[in-house]
C-alpha cells in the first residue's frame, strides 16, 4: 500500500501531531498539578518542560518545507540556466534520505555575463557522488533577482546549450 504523501510530508505531519500531543500533555499535566497537591512538584515541572517542547514540534512541523516549495515554484518560473561547481562543501545536515551540501556555482543565466553565487541545499542522497567541481548542472534563475536559484535535481544533467549573444550559434563556435 503507497501513500500519496512525500517521506517530507510525513515527518512534517508526524511533527504537528507530537506537537498538538504534547500540549495536551502539558495542559493535562499543569491541570492535574493544580488539583492533586501532592503531585504538583513533578507534574507542573513536566507541565512546564512539554511546552517548549510541543511549540518547537509545531514549528518545524509547520514550516520545513517553506524552502522546497519556493525551489519548485522558481523551477517553474524561473529561467532555465546552467551553473559550474566550483566548491563543495558538506554541512554535515541530513534528513529524510537527503544531505545538506553548500555549493559555489558559476552560473551562466542567458543574456547575462557569468558569475559566481553560492547555494546551499538538501541533495538526494543518490546525486552527492556525482557532485564534482568542474561539473555542470541545470539550474533555474529567478529573472527578478538572479543570485536567488534552485538546482534542478531531477534534470541534473539536463544542460542548455550556450549561445552567442544574438545568434543561434551553438558554444563554442565551431
Amino acid at each position: 500500500m503507497s501513500s500519496a504523501l512525500s517521506w517530507s510530508e510525513r515527518a512534517n505531519w508526524g511533527l504537528l501531531i507530537g506537537g498538538v500531543a504534547m500540549g495536551i500533555g502539558s495542559v493535562i499535566f499543569i491541570g492535574t498539578a493544580v488539583a492533586v497537591p501532592s503531585l504538583r512538584g513533578s507534574f507542573l515541572f513536566t507541565g512546564i518542560v512539554f511546552i517548549p517542547c510541543a511549540i518547537l514540534m509545531l514549528r518545524l512541523g509547520w514550516g520545513s518545507d517553506d524552502t522546497a516549495k519556493e525551489d519548485d515554484a522558481l523551477r517553474a518560473r524561473g529561467t532555465h540556466a546552467k551553473a559550474t561547481i566550483t566548491a563543495i562543501s558538506p554541512t554535515g545536515t541530513s534528513r529524510h534520505g537527503r544531505q545538506e551540501i553548500r555549493l559555489q556555482l558559476r552560473l551562466e543565466v542567458p543574456g547575462k555575463p557569468p558569475y559566481l553565487t553560492n547555494k546551499t541545499d538538501m541533495v538526494p542522497d543518490e546525486l552527492v557522488p556525482h557532485l564534482v567541481v568542474g561539473r555542470t548542472i541545470s539550474v533555474h534563475s529567478d529573472p527578478s533577482n538572479t543570485l536567488k536559484i534552485a538546482i534542478d535535481w531531477d534534470n541534473l544533467g539536463d544542460v542548455p546549450s550556450p549561445q552567442w549573444p544574438g545568434t543561434a550559434a551553438a558554444w563554442p563556435p565551431a
